[in-house]
């Protein structure tokens, strides 16, 4: 007996940002209008939470907040793959990371949206 083996087209993108050593802000990641529906942690993550800033025109970023009022905020931790819940959609241009404590090392986070 065979199993047939379906090829489902990607649903999602990635995309990288690194948080440098010494500082809490990562660099921007271009999401181009999709919905950021994650985050992806490394090891040796240092914060127990990431707050979202969102930006439009690429140059000027805002705290995000859901449609609850409340500001936008990931608990975070090394080694997670975190999804965001219903109420906080972000779909904008540009997304960058702020973690709640200095980074030791430099970090690449990965951002997973979809369209």
């Amino acid at each position: 007996m065979s199993a047939e083996v379906y090829q489902f087209p990607e649903r999602w993108c990635t995309t990288d940002v690194t948080i440098a050593s010494g500082s809490v802000t990562s660099s921007a990641g271009a999401i181009r209008g999709t919905k950021l529906i994650g985050v992806a942690t490394p090891v040796g993550l240092q914060g127990g939470t990431f707050d979202v800033q969102a930006c439009v025109d690429g140059a000027t970023y805002l705290d995000a907040y859901a449609k609850g009022g409340a500001q936008l905020q990931l608990s975070a931790g090394a080694s997670r793959l975190i999804y965001l819940g219903p109420d906080d959609e972000v779909r904008v241009g540009w997304v960058r990371l702020v973690a709640a404590a200095t980074q030791t090392a430099s970090r690449t986070i990965t951002l997973v949206s979809a369209p």
